[in-house]
């Protein structure tokens, strides 16, 4: 068991920010997929969080990341005979993360 092995490769510095977002969302469900009956501690920065919990947890604007702040993903698998059969939608159980369940707006100058 490698736990860095993953088909997400490495980029090169000065990563766009949507090709950085799309990346973490394809990690974890790229780990979880290869891993589903494990539970997973994958550790990284904020933008990595904001990323993950907004993506999992629609309609929502975050207003702020607490330090050592940390997303929980659930999700439902069915096993037959000790092989996964199918695998829930996430969901998001518990963060350390402010949010807005409405899209915030923010006024721009007239």
């Amino acid at each position: 068991y490698n736990p860095f092995v993953t088909s997400v490769q490495i980029p090169q510095w000065e990563e766009p920010p949507e090709e950085c977002r799309e990346r973490y969302v394809k990690v974890v469900k790229t780990l979880a997929d290869k891993y589903p009956t494990e539970n997973l501690l994958l550790i990284t920065h904020g933008e990595g969080l904001v990323t993950t919990f907004s993506t999992f947890y629609k309609d929502t604007t975050v207003l702020d990341v607490d330090y050592c702040a940390y997303v929980e993903l659930r999700r439902e698998v069915s096993s037959k005979d000790g092989s996964v059969v199918e695998t829930g939608e996430y969901e998001v159980a518990q963060s350390g993360i402010r949010f807005s369940h409405d899209p915030v707006t923010i006024p721009t100058p007239v």
